[in-house]
């Protein structure tokens, strides 16, 4: 006899491209409380849209596949991985990773925009290539998940060339279409460079914690400084807890 977790009440697919709290819960075989524990740690992948946390399916899936992989790496990646402490964002990021003026245009002029100060730079080798997985990345899914915020990264983050976690920010503050789940503009880019399935999902949660609601967003696409921008991110980190008291 089929118990009630046996069943799927949504007749659910993972090639929805957002889950629902119930359709976490039944792919992961948890109980929902379990799922709203996950969103308070911030230890899953979810947004905020109309109210209701929604889960990006891609995420999930790597979230979960992060969970079989097993490994250590030394220093910040690290600590990232294995610490119980909220993830320093702003120490994955500088001035020469904030782009404050990116042209609107198509997914591949907006990514070649981001990409370009990592090659002049030379913090990641092979600048080139990560743009065409970029490219064929967001052909799979858009990363654009809301509110107004979109996080580009490889589909497998283990494919990234750097040693070190790196976080670039870009604003467009005209906003462009970037194939936006929710149908907004897209205002603001966070291109994750990190090399760790592991790490990757967990500044992934944290970002999406931080900038979870859209005047958030807004806010970061008034700054005419690096240093204005770098500085704010830094008070959000300390203003926002790892618990949302929200959920």
């Amino acid at each position: 006899m089929k118990t009630k977790r046996d069943i799927n009440p949504h007749n659910i697919s993972m090639k929805d491209e957002l889950l629902t709290i119930s359709d976490v819960s039944f792919f992961l075989k948890v109980a929902e409380k379990t799922v709203l524990r996950m969103i308070r740690r911030g230890d899953i992948p979810c947004v905020r849209i109309g109210g209701q946390w929604r889960f990006p399916r891609s995420m999930i899936e790597d979230w979960v596949f992060s969970k079989m992989k097993s490994g250590k790496k030394s220093g910040l990646m690290n600590y990232i991985e294995e610490s119980q402490n909220i993830i320093p964002l702003s120490r994955l990021t500088g001035r020469s990773l904030i782009l404050l003026d990116i042209i609107p245009g198509s997914k591949e002029t907006v990514l070649s925009q981001l990409v370009e100060p990592l090659k002049n730079e030379k913090i990641i080798p092979g600048a080139d290539l990560l743009l065409t997985k970029l490219i064929k990345r967001e052909e799979m899914a858009s990363t654009a998940i809301g509110p107004g915020i979109a996080y580009p990264h490889l589909r497998s983050p283990d494919e990234n060339f750097n040693k070190q976690p790196v976080i670039l920010f870009g604003i467009c503050s005209e906003g462009t279409d970037f194939i936006s789940l929710d149908g907004d503009k897209t205002y603001m880019f966070c291109l994750l460079c990190i090399n760790s399935i592991v790490a990757h999902l967990r500044v992934l949660a944290r970002l999406m914690q931080l900038f979870r609601k859209k005047e958030i967003v807004q806010q970061f696409c008034t700054f005419q400084s690096k240093d204005d921008f770098l500085n704010h991110l830094i008070q959000l980190e300390q203003k926002c807890p790892r618990h949302d008291s929200n959920v």
